[in-house]
């Protein structure tokens, strides 16, 4: 599965800090789980539908409402992509999660996996900037 870049900007990290310590008294609704955690209700939608998060619970309207747990559900994905998981990876880890794989495992192996990506873009990088410098001299 392609991974799909998100319009609305990452949380930055005091708003992560801020979210983390929040715990909805009653079920809260789409809008102010999105305002807690600094992002649009279509990111929120997207990681469900993409299965990154449980569909959410739903009022006898249809409205979505999130619980405790659910919010915790979306703080680790927001941490997780704010250290760089791709949404595939992170669908890989839930289904883990759900067949019952070691958790501790699968998130090191997850990380591991990501820490490499990184560097390797970095090297990419790094790369195209000795090319810029040997343009520019």
């Amino acid at each position: 599965m392609p991974q799909t870049v998100s319009s609305s900007p990452r949380p930055d990290a005091a708003a992560r800090r801020a979210a983390s310590a929040w715990q909805p008294q009653a079920p809260a609704s789409i809008s102010q789980v999105c305002q807690r955690y600094s992002i649009s209700k279509d990111t929120l939608r997207y990681y469900e539908r993409a299965g990154v998060l449980p569909p959410a619970a739903r009022t006898p309207g249809g409205r979505r409402v999130y619980d405790e747990a659910a919010c915790r559900n979306i703080e680790f994905v927001l941490s997780m992509r704010a250290l760089g998981v791709r949404i595939d990876t992170l669908v890989q880890y839930r289904r883990m999660l759900s067949s019952g794989q070691a958790p501790a495992q699968a998130r090191r192996a997850i990380l591991l996996r990501t820490r490499a990506q990184m560097l390797d873009a970095i090297c990419d990088a790094q790369e195209k900037l000795r090319r810029i410098d040997q343009m520019a001299i």
